[in-house]
């Protein structure tokens, strides 16, 4: 075999030797872009989930409207006594609800959640939860509301 093609062969293994490496490379950032983006996409989902159960809570009365009086029969749950007024029945009633069925009525069984009620200085007025948040993130969701005619904030928070 001549010098040539001693020389031609070794290219030859080289460029594939690089090649492969390339390929390796572009394989391995293309699984961690898909990680990422789907991450990003679950995130997004669970934002959005947050914002439309915390706007459930605060501004619907809930299905069945007197759902506070059969708690064992809810199908969805609502807080309000009108748009962001929330009902003292309709709060005690949720807080004393089982948590599993809270999930299934808000349609969050995927998630865990708080609720929790305080007053403009900070002041917990009341509080739903039944696990403690990881180091997972979390999505807090924060309104103005009504509540025995003064104004609080309800908290809204989910996470997996």
């Amino acid at each position: 075999m001549s010098k040539k093609s001693q020389m031609a062969t070794t290219d030859l293994f080289i460029a594939l030797f690089a090649a492969t490496i390339l390929i390796i490379i572009i394989i391995f950032a293309w699984n961690n872009y898909a990680l990422i983006l789907n991450e990003d996409v679950n995130y997004k989902e669970m934002q959005i989930k947050a914002f439309q159960t915390a706007d459930l809570l605060i501004k619907s009365k809930g299905v069945p409207v007197n759902w506070e009086e059969n708690p064992t029969n809810i199908d969805v749950i609502g807080l309000a006594a009108s748009d962001r007024n929330l009902s003292t029945e309709k709060v005690s009633a949720f807080l004393n609800a089982s948590y599993n069925i809270t999930l299934k009525s808000l349609g969050i069984e995927l998630y865990n959640f708080y609720f929790r009620l305080k007053d403009l200085n900070g002041t917990e007025i009341a509080e739903y939860r039944n696990a403690s948040a990881s180091n997972k993130s979390i999505i807090n969701i924060q309104r103005l509301v009504l509540y025995e005619n003064k104004i609080a904030v309800a908290e809204f928070g989910l996470w997996e």
